[in-house]
């Protein structure tokens, strides 16, 4: 998969998948941001958090289609209860003139998982605290996050095993590809 195609080629599993589980209620898109400083060098974002840096993170909320303030009230929603559990983990809610395929649930968010810059143990730390929030097993977005940092055909062979092992609910797309979570309420 390329990444000019990711966005076409998820939609077509998010439909799919709402298809296929119609009770299917929070869709994720994870990535990592691409910010560069004015000398071309990747920029990290980190929170301290009991003693360990985590990645920010930040909510992503396309305004490119009908009912976006679904969206909208959901991340506003999550945005409160991460910095509920733990302060400073959130940089601001962007809104962008997107889709980001978010048309296709009014619980549909693209989480920055930190940017380039950031290590895999800062990301990973943001991913817990990312579970915790919205209620499912840290260890499932962790290993989303452990995903992106592996080539997309890795990504894809790997995502398809765990989607066999899950079952309904929400699902989550990792640089175009995309896996069922069951979430705890």
């Amino acid at each position: 998969p390329s990444y000019s195609a990711s966005y076409s080629q998820s939609r077509k599993s998010i439909k799919a998948y709402l298809k296929e589980y119609p009770s299917i209620c929070l869709v994720l898109d994870l990535h990592r941001d691409a910010v560069e400083n004015n000398k071309g060098k990747q920029v990290s974002f980190t929170a301290e958090y009991q003693g360990n840096t985590a990645a920010q993170l930040m909510l992503v909320v396309g305004t490119r289609q009908e009912g976006w303030q679904s969206n909208m009230a959901l991340a506003v929603k999550l945005h409160a209860r991460l910095e509920q559990l733990c302060s400073g983990i959130c940089r601001p809610i962007s809104f962008c003139s997107q889709r980001f395929n978010q048309d296709l649930s009014p619980g549909a968010l693209l989480v920055e998982v930190g940017a380039a810059g950031n290590s895999h143990p800062e990301a990973r730390l943001a991913a817990e605290e990312l579970a915790k929030a919205i209620g499912i097993d840290s260890g499932v977005v962790a290993k989303a996050i452990r995903l992106t940092w592996l080539s997309p055909k890795i990504i894809h062979k790997i995502i398809k095993i765990k989607m066999l092992e899950n079952d309904e609910r929400t699902v989550v797309s990792v640089f175009g590809a995309n896996f069922v979570i069951q979430p705890k309420y």
